[in-house]
């Protein structure tokens, strides 16, 4: 008979996980650690305590909660963004941190292919300090479809009734302001807004409008009628023979569809500085740009609708810095001259 062979003796079970634990105890607690920290935030996440997103930025005072993401583009701490509705209809929202009760209003419209604040943040942070509320539709998506098959008023009328709601603001006190094919849509917006649950705009800005692309004459945005305008809207249309994209044609369109109104409503720009005649060009934040651009805006806000802006101290300094600069050159140059001249 063979001898049976025996092991060593074994621990009970639970005193060699104990002794395991031990040794390994800082894994342990800290892998531990990190599960339970996952776990909770899927909990607080599902019964929407949180939002994890990394890119989320603290909640504004209006809009959708975790709706003012990596939109705000650069953006200083001194303005608000918020967002409403989704999709074709997201509608971006920016006021001066800590703004209370109605403000005057800017409806702000993208060109083709930008939907987002990203891009446009130097002008509409300006607006916003000098005391207006901005509200910004994002009236399509990508892929961006070139048929207008995205329904790009449509959307742009949602988005503002939404953002309408979720603000207040001063309701005679509202502009229509966009580039390209915003330009466009902000004619057509004052032209639509009459029989609309949304603010009616008595002032519009459209600059460089595009209602084709490039050599086509189709129109994807018609010119509509213009009989439901505001009787006192004044429209400011501004153009540039140097613009390649869209150049002076649909400009000339809207102009002409006014026709029957009053003189002193209706107003076409030929934008003759250098520089500036790019269809890309209402984009730029230099001096130039700013004051063709912004100050006209700027101006028409305040003897057409009234409103009482307080223009942002950083841009007060910035024009008082290029003031002194140009009376420093100008001065210069004066200088110069008698020296040549023996004076």
């Amino acid at each position: 008979m063979s001898a049976s062979i025996t092991g060593l003796p074994r621990e009970p079970r639970l005193q060699a996980l104990r002794y395991w634990i031990a040794e390994h105890r800082l894994p342990v607690f800290g892998w531990g650690a990190i599960l339970a920290m996952l776990v909770g935030a899927v909990v607080a996440w599902q019964l929407g305590v949180v939002n994890p997103s990394p890119i989320a930025e603290p909640r504004t005072s209006f809009g959708t909660e975790g709706a003012n993401l990596i939109e705000k583009g650069s953006v200083g701490p001194g303005v608000e963004v918020g967002a409403v509705g989704d999709g074709e209809t997201r509608t971006y929202i920016l006021r001066e941190k800590g703004a209370v009760g109605p403000q005057p209003a800017v409806i702000f419209l993208h060109g083709f292919g930008s939907s987002i604040i990203v891009g446009y943040e130097p002008w509409l942070e300006h607006l916003a300090k000098s005391g207006v509320t901005v509200i910004f539709p994002s009236w399509q998506q990508p892929p961006f479809p070139t048929d207008g098959s995205q329904n790009p008023r449509t959307n742009m009328f949602q988005g503002v009734q939404l953002a309408a709601k979720a603000v207040p603001i001063i309701p005679d006190q509202v502009a229509a302001v966009g580039l390209s094919a915003g330009g466009a849509l902000a004619f057509d917006y004052a032209a639509l807004a009459t029989e609309l649950d949304v603010p009616k705009a008595r002032l519009v800005l459209s600059i460089y409008p595009g209602r084709a692309f490039p050599g086509q004459k189709d129109p994807i945005l018609p010119i509509p009628p213009v009989g439901g305008m505001e009787p006192d809207a004044k429209v400011v249309t501004m153009v540039s023979r140097k613009d390649e994209e869209v150049g002076t044609f649909w400009g000339k369109q809207q102009y002409d569809a006014l026709a029957t109104r009053p003189d002193d409503l209706r107003e076409l720009v030929y934008v003759k500085t250098p520089g500036l005649g790019d269809h890309y060009a209402p984009g730029d934040t230099d001096a130039k740009a700013r004051r063709v651009f912004w100050k006209r805006l700027d101006n028409l806000m305040t003897t057409h609708l009234g409103a009482k802006l307080d223009l942002d101290a950083d841009l007060r300094e910035s024009v008082r810095a290029d003031r002194r600069v140009q009376r420093n050159l100008k001065e210069q140059s004066m200088f110069r001259q008698r020296a040549e001249s023996g004076e």
